[in-house]
């Protein structure tokens, strides 16, 4: 499928978002595409635009040479994992892999369902509320996780990978959660969230998550990572 111009367009915000790993998964399959951004603030106008292409009126979309459309970001990383080889065909690793998808985007919801409101005000939650829920997130939620993705790595055995011995779709929802919010400095809340990240209890979950930065997608991160403030 590969060509020397774009096969693919992705339409998402100029933000890291839901968009990011999409990005990282085409950048590290080498597979072209043409990266439609639009401003966070301007979205309504962009789906105007663009029209009938957002079935479910989200994004991200992917769109094929032949304008065969496709929506939600999970279904769209395991269409993308299926076509670029980082979908295990063995049914218990596809779960291991599919369960760690879906336990990053609980996090992540879990997350964006207060800290957007610090971002875009909704005019009746008030701050004493996002901050409750802050701090629930901080020392439940995100400890919870960590302690989970913790064990399945050190229960797959290998020093690189959360599942078998290749880059699978769980690492790039890895590097969503790790770069887009525990250690990302244009996240208001990343300092906190890379304090949890730095107790002791989860050293080896870090190290993981550094080795994808520092090794298996040091090129995107050099050359196309393109900072954002927001990482929604």
């Amino acid at each position: 499928m590969q060509s020397e111009q774009p096969i693919l367009k992705l339409y998402y915000l100029d933000t890291l978002g839901r968009g990011e790993p999409i990005r990282m998964l085409l950048n590290h399959a080498k597979i072209p595409f043409e990266d439609i951004r639009s401003d966070i603030h301007e979205f309504e106008e962009f789906k105007k635009k663009i029209g009938p292409k957002f079935e479910f009126g989200q994004v991200p979309v992917i769109e094929t040479p032949d304008g065969e459309l496709f929506s939600q970001s999970l279904a769209i990383m395991r269409l993308l994992g299926k076509w670029y080889g980082y979908y295990p065909q063995d049914p218990i690793a596809a779960w291991k892999v599919d369960s760690l998808l879906d336990g990053s985007g609980d996090l992540m919801e879990k997350y964006w369902q207060f800290a957007i409101l610090e971002f875009i005000p909704d005019g009746y939650t008030p701050e004493s509320a996002i901050a409750e829920r802050l701090q629930e997130f901080l020392g439940t939620h995100l400890p919870q996780y960590l302690t989970v993705v913790q064990d399945r790595f050190k229960k797959n055995g290998n020093s690189k990978f959360m599942v078998g011995d290749t880059v699978t779709l769980a690492e790039f929802t890895s590097a969503q959660v790790a770069f887009n919010y525990l250690m990302n400095d244009n996240n208001k809340h990343g300092k906190l969230m890379s304090e949890v990240l730095g107790r002791d209890e989860f050293k080896e979950i870090k190290a993981y998550y550094m080795n994808l930065k520092d090794d298996i997608f040091k090129e995107y991160f050099e050359t196309h990572r393109k900072t954002c403030q927001h990482p929604f």
